[in-house]
């Protein structure tokens, strides 16, 4: 169980990937990836049963963080 901060404190790259700056709260999709993605993938990949579920209000970034937008991936 965690929240992740993704509304500021991000500049995004030439390619368009969302970076934190030094020093802010700012969660990109690695970050939420090493922390949920990859627990998740290995252990369905050892063959258990997986779920992944993402709660909170409306527009708080539950379908970017498992989707994603462009160069920023999702978990999924």
């Amino acid at each position: 169980d965690a929240s992740f901060w993704s509304h500021d404190g991000f500049e995004n790259d030439d390619d368009g990937y969302s970076r934190p700056l030094p020093g802010s709260n700012y969660a990109d999709q690695s970050i939420v990836f090493e922390a949920f993605g990859k627990r998740v993938l290995d252990n369905a990949w050892a063959g258990y049963h997986c779920c992944l579920f993402a709660y909170g209000q409306t527009g708080a970034g539950k379908s970017y963080s498992m989707v994603g937008y462009g160069k920023n991936k999702g978990i999924i």
